[in-house]
């Protein structure tokens, strides 16, 4: 008989636990809103214009350009270069790992036969 009272009480005291515990976690505080993330600008790349070869191009407006370089389509991020002895605009581009083409073009020249000692020419690093 005293195993009824004992089974009786944990039936009661069960429910009562378990509505102690849900109220528990009841709260009155708003959610904290997310800010929405910034959006990045879209950047599109820019190509230099195509150029015939042996087509000597000579700056607009004096010459004097954002990288230091006489020729408009030098990348100002291009580093000054001065022609050594020896030099040949074939072995600068293997030494940089850029085209010939590429360098003729970005330094205005009339072609890549045309450099003499003491030229300053731009590349995209140095050699």
């Amino acid at each position: 008989m005293s195993r009824y009272p004992s089974l009786l009480r944990s039936l009661l005291f069960a429910p009562a636990l378990m509505l102690v515990l849900v109220a528990c976690n009841l709260t009155n505080v708003p959610r904290t809103p997310t800010p929405q993330p910034t959006p990045i600008p879209l950047i599109l790349p820019t190509t230099p214009p195509i150029i015939a070869p042996g087509t000597i191009i000579t700056p607009v407006g004096g010459g004097a350009t954002t990288g230091g370089s006489p020729c408009p389509l030098t990348p100002i991020t291009w580093v000054a270069y001065t022609v050594l002895p020896g030099d040949s605009l074939g072995a600068i581009s293997v030494a940089v790992d850029t085209p010939l083409q590429e360098l003729v073009i970005n330094n205005c020249l009339a072609d890549a036969n045309s450099l003499f000692v003491d030229q300053v020419i731009y590349l995209p690093r140095f050699p």
